[in-house]
C-alpha cells in the first residue's frame, strides 16, 4: 500500500464524529395483534400472549374458537395505519366497525396490508422460516426505542407548489416507506416512517430535502480532509471507491 493511501486513510479514521442529530422516539407497551386466516395460528397468538397482551384476528370463514386468556375476534380488516407503537386498525366484526390501537402487528395471512418497499417498524409479515426469528423479535420489541432523524426539510426551498400550482413530486414518488405526503404548498414528512434511504435528497432539485445523518457539510468536509491528506503525501489521480457499510464493505474485504 503506497504511502499517500496510508496517509489518506489516516485521515480518514482521524476526522472526528458527525455531530448528533434529533431522535425521533418510539414507546411499546407490547400490544401486539396477531392477524391470521386459519386456526392454525391460535397457538401462535396463544404463546404471544402468555408473557405480552396479544390478540387475534382470524379473517378466514371459520368461526374462532374461545381460547383461555387470549381475545380472538372475527372479521375483515378495513385499514392498518401507523408504526411501532402507534398502529390504528379498523376491521368489520358482525356488522360493526370496530377499531383499536396496537404497538405491534404480526401479519400471518397473504394479505399485504402494506404494500410499499419498507413497511412500517412494528408490522411483521415473515415467511414461514422466517417465525421463530419474528417472534423472538416481537417479544423484545418492548419499551423505549429511538432512531435518528435522518433528514432536514427546508419548506421555503420547497418547489411542490406555488400559487396553487402543482409543482414538483419527485421525492413524494421516490419515497420507499411512504413517509412524504403532500401538504398543501408543501410537503409533509413522517419522522416515525422514514428509514433514511436518503433518495428524497438525491432527486429535490432544490435542496430543500437534505439527508442529515450525517449531514452534506460533514461528509464533504471529511472527503476534503481526506483528499488534502492524499494530496499532501504527494498522491496523484486518487480513486475514491464509495461503499455502504454492509454487503458493499463485504465486498471490499
Amino acid at each position: 500500500m503506497t504511502q499517500p493511501r496510508l496517509t489518506a486513510l489516516q485521515a480518514a479514521a482521524d476526522y472526528p464524529s458527525p455531530p448528533p442529530v434529533p431522535a425521533v422516539g418510539y414507546h411499546s407497551q407490547g400490544r401486539v395483534l396477531v392477524i391470521g386466516d386459519n386456526d392454525s395460528t391460535i397457538a401462535i397468538a396463544a404463546s404471544l400472549a402468555e408473557h405480552m397482551p396479544a390478540r387475534l384476528l382470524l379473517t378466514g370463514e371459520n368461526q374462532p374458537l374461545p381460547v383461555s386468556g387470549l381475545s380472538v375476534h372475527q372479521g375483515k380488516i378495513r385499514n392498518i395505519s401507523g408504526w411501532l407503537g402507534e398502529f390504528s386498525v379498523s376491521w368489520e366484526e358482525n356488522g360493526d366497525v370496530r377499531q383499536d390501537e396496537f404497538d405491534l402487528i404480526l401479519n400471518l395471512t397473504a394479505n399485504a396490508y402494506f404494500t410499499m418497499h419498507q413497511p412500517p417498524q412494528g408490522y411483521f409479515a415473515p415467511q414461514p422460516q422466517q417465525l421463530d426469528a419474528c417472534l423472538e423479535e416481537i417479544a423484545d420489541a418492548v419499551g423505549e426505542f429511538e432512531k435518528p432523524k435522518f433528514f432536514l426539510y427546508d419548506a421555503k426551498s420547497c418547489a411542490h407548489s406555488r400559487s396553487s400550482k402543482q409543482g414538483c413530486d419527485l421525492c413524494v414518488d421516490v419515497c420507499s416507506t411512504r413517509a412524504i405526503a403532500s401538504q398543501g404548498d408543501h410537503i409533509r414528512v413522517e419522522p416515525h416512517l422514514c428509514m433514511g434511504c436518503g433518495a428524497c435528497a438525491s432527486v429535490c432539485p432544490s435542496g430543500a430535502m437534505q439527508y442529515n445523518f450525517p449531514s452534506m457539510p460533514y461528509w464533504s468536509g471529511k472527503l476534503k480532509a481526506v483528499l488534502g491528506a492524499y494530496h499532501a503525501a504527494d498522491g496523484t489521480d486518487a480513486w475514491l471507491l464509495l461503499h455502504n457499510a454492509t454487503d458493499g464493505a463485504a465486498l471490499v474485504e
